[in-house]
This record gives C-alpha cells, sequence and structure tokens, in this order.
C-alpha cells in the first residue's frame, strides 16, 4: 500500500476538514486541469466538510426530526440540488460559459426545450418508470417469483435473460449517446 499521511482523524476536525477539501480539489484536477474541474472538486469539499459539520451540530438538537421521512426527503433534495449545480462546473467549457448557463437558468428558463428532451429521451424514462413499478412491487410477490424461476433452473434463469434482452433491445437508441466521461 501506498501511504500518504494527510491525518485523517488525528489530528483534529480542522485537519480533518482540510483533508477533505484537499482530496476533492485532487479529484477536481484528476478529472482535468480546466479551473471549471478545480471548482468542481473545491465545491464537493466544501459541501463535505459542510455536511460533517451539519451531522456533528444536529446528531443531538434533530435526532428525533433526522430519523423522519421528511427529513430524508429534504436532505435528498438538497443534495441533488448542489449535484446539479456542481455539474454545470463540471460540464462547462469554462468559467464564462459557467456563467452563461447560470445566467440562463435564472433569466431565459423556459419548458419549451421539453418537447426536445422528450423526443430523444422518452425511452429512458420508460425505462425508470419501469424499473419504479418493478421496485413497487410487493415483496412476497418478488420472493414467490424468484423462488419460481429458480425451481425451473437452467430455464428460468434463461427466460429472464431473454426477458432482459428484449427489454433492453426495446428500449436501445438507435444512436449512441456518449457517456459524460467520453464526451471530450
Amino acid at each position: 500500500y501506498i501511504y500518504i499521511p494527510l491525518g485523517g482523524n488525528r489530528n483534529g476536525r480542522l485537519k480533518k476538514y482540510i483533508n477533505l477539501i484537499i482530496t476533492m480539489f485532487i479529484g477536481g484536477l484528476w478529472h482535468g486541469a480546466n479551473f471549471t474541474y478545480i471548482i468542481w472538486g473545491l465545491m464537493h469539499g466544501i459541501a463535505l466538510v459542510i455536511h460533517k459539520l451539519w451531522e456533528e451540530k444536529s446528531r443531538y438538537v434533530l435526532s428525533n426530526f433526522r430519523k423522519t421521512n421528511l427529513y430524508k426527503k429534504i436532505a435528498g433534495f438538497i443534495t441533488f440540488q448542489f449535484i446539479c449545480i456542481a455539474w454545470i462546473f463540471f460540464r462547462a467549457e469554462n468559467i464564462t460559459k459557467a456563467k452563461a448557463m447560470f445566467w440562463q437558468i435564472k433569466h431565459q428558463f423556459y419548458f419549451s426545450g421539453f418537447q426536445a428532451f422528450w423526443n430523444n429521451y422518452y425511452k429512458v424514462i420508460a425505462m425508470i418508470l419501469f424499473g419504479l413499478l418493478v421496485h413497487l412491487f410487493p415483496r412476497n410477490i418478488s420472493v414467490k417469483v424468484t423462488n419460481k424461476l429458480s425451481s425451473e433452473g437452467i430455464l428460468g434463469y434463461m427466460f429472464v435473460f431473454i426477458v432482459f434482452v428484449l427489454v433492453y433491445g426495446f428500449f436501445k437508441s438507435a444512436e449512441p449517446i456518449l457517456p459524460i466521461y467520453l464526451q471530450f
């Protein structure tokens, strides 16, 4: 193992927070030397520090509320919003373009682009909804189906495989959509 002595949790909270920021800063540099990647990494490092501080400070004051579904939904919503904002810096070629995206979100956010989005991604949306429906099945039905298919042996597994291939073939786009990491 390669050991990098950053100190971890041994040298106090401040050192721990600085190490989180440094680690995410390095993660931003790993993605590219562009300043927008550095901002992306620093944003994540600072967010981790804020999260750690929140966890420490709210542990006792909000202990009952933190166990509720409302708290989890609020936390998920805030996290999702932060990640979406951070992706702007990850995707933008430079700071000027990132500022232009923020300006457009604030001043020119229209739903007119929804039709183009739907035309390009309706199959993806349908696949997501299909996955959500599968997860909403009651547990006892899932167990019964799994037991039935596994009792059929290789034929049960082949059936599941063929169904997945057919579903994949239906949802597969004619044009490949490259993941964001391959679009540079």
